[in-house]
């Protein structure tokens, strides 16, 4: 599958300090300020560049080793620890002395706890934005922005998210499909907003919108808050109180099939899990799985516990958990995933290939039931191996590209799960 993954929020850091030359030594430790550091190969010609005296020597190679030659210095036997930042520099010469040796790097919120539900959402826009989808217009919940992001940052006050009745429209880079994104009235900042999450296949361009005022869509659907074909606002807890957690979020560009979205969490404070919690996720279906005449080939599905998104039939638990697709041109809550294979897809019993060495996964299928078969998912699919728990990377046409969640599986950037 041909993809392009923006994982993470990435801003690119000012260069940092790490050290000064004395003309004797060569070893210097730092730690960077904004840990943790995204990995190099998501970023042309490294992601982590040493520099003395503003000359680079030197970058990563994405499995923590600094290497490099350049201003006359060389690198030996240095390394970066991606989680904490912290940085081994040392060069095979002394540096001299008056020399500054400096770092610049790009930091990711993709392994780091959001302090609240509005920074949360704050960071899954922005990684939506990275992949190609644009905001449309938008308000910090004081200033009105037509035509563009309104919205800057994860806090509160001017360009913040988390302000009452902060919101956002973000359309698909291709078509009209939107999603619309209203924090509660709840006073900022010490109020962990509630959220309304909406989508539309034609777009949120009517209404009256204001600086507190969504617009509307013809054909919208509450997928959080007020569920249905409704323009009513409701507000929810999108996260079951856990969004002080470390959440992933993820969106694909991807002519093939194309901008599929997930955010998912896990708990933090630990090593290791056996169970995720929270996930959102927009499953483009597979070319030549849906009917020709499908005006909207994906399929929406959210949860604060999961348990449903795996689910087969199954009813939600409570109004944070949803599955969704469209039929005929209109939105249907009765869509879910389903699988034919006896006692759940993750008992098929089987690991690896043992002809390619890579693992063989079972594609999910969506439907609505006793009606119409909806497609078959492209993004996403069913792991066959019951005995792993999350978050297991997987091997299935590179090292580690993989993720289990739950008994199903995501796109990953082959990197160890930060989750504490």
């Amino acid at each position: 599958m041909s993809t392009t993954w923006k994982f993470g929020y990435t801003p690119t850091s000012s260069p940092e300090t790490v050290g000064t030359g004395n003309g004797s030594q060569t070893t210097f430790n730092y730690t960077v300020t904004l840990p943790p550091i995204l990995p190099a190969p998501f970023v042309a010609g490294g992601n982590v560049i040493i520099y003395v005296n503003a000359v680079q020597v030197g970058t990563d190679d994405g499995n923590g080793n600094l290497t490099g030659t350049g201003g006359g210095y060389t690198l030996t036997g240095s390394t970066v620890n991606y989680s904490t930042g912290a940085l081994v520099v040392t060069f095979t010469t002394a540096v001299t002395s008056g020399q500054a040796i400096t770092v610049a790097y790009q930091t990711s919120t993709i392994n780091t706890a959001p302090a609240n539900n509005d920074y949360c959402i704050y960071n899954l826009k922005q990684v939506m934005k990275a992949a190609g989808w644009v905001v449309q217009s938008s308000s910090d919940g004081t200033t009105y922005n037509s035509s563009g992001d309104q919205i800057t940052k994860g806090t509160s006050g001017t360009g913040g998210i988390n302000n009452a009745l902060a919101w956002f429209r973000i359309r698909a880079p291709s078509g009209t499909r939107e999603l619309l994104f209203q924090r509660d009235s709840g006073t900022p900042p010490t109020n962990n907003g509630l959220w309304y999450v909406a989508v539309s296949k034609v777009g949120f361009s009517g209404g009256s919108p204001s600086a507190t005022q969504t617009p509307t869509a013809t054909d919208q659907y509450g997928m959080l808050g007020h569920a249905g074909q409704s323009t009513t606002v409701g507000y929810t807890d999108w996260f079951a109180g856990n969004a002080a957690t470390t959440f992933h979020h993820e969106a694909a560009a991807d002519s093939a099939a194309p901008y599929g979205v997930y955010s998912l969490a896990f708990p933090k404070n630990s090593s290791t899990s056996t169970s995720g919690f929270h996930m959102f996720l927009i499953d483009s279906l597979a070319s030549g799985t849906y009917q020709s005449g499908d005006t909207d080939p994906y399929w929406y599905g959210w949860s604060a516990s999961v348990s449903y998104i795996w689910a087969t039939n199954a009813a939600p638990q409570n109004s944070t958990e949803g599955a969704l697709a469209s039929i005929n041109g209109t939105f249907s809550s009765t869509a879910c995933p389903s699988i034919v294979w006896p006692g759940g897809p993750n008992n098929a019993g089987w690991n690896a290939n043992p002809y390619t060495g890579y693992d063989d996964l079972l594609p999910m299928f969506y439907y609505f039931p006793n009606t119409t078969y909806k497609g078959q998912g492209y993004y996403f699919k069913w792991e066959t191996a019951a005995s792993r728990p999350t978050p297991t990377l997987l091997s299935v046409t590179q090292t580690n590209d993989s993720l289990v969640f739950q008994s199903g599986v995501v796109p990953w950037n082959g990197y160890s799960v930060v989750i504490g």
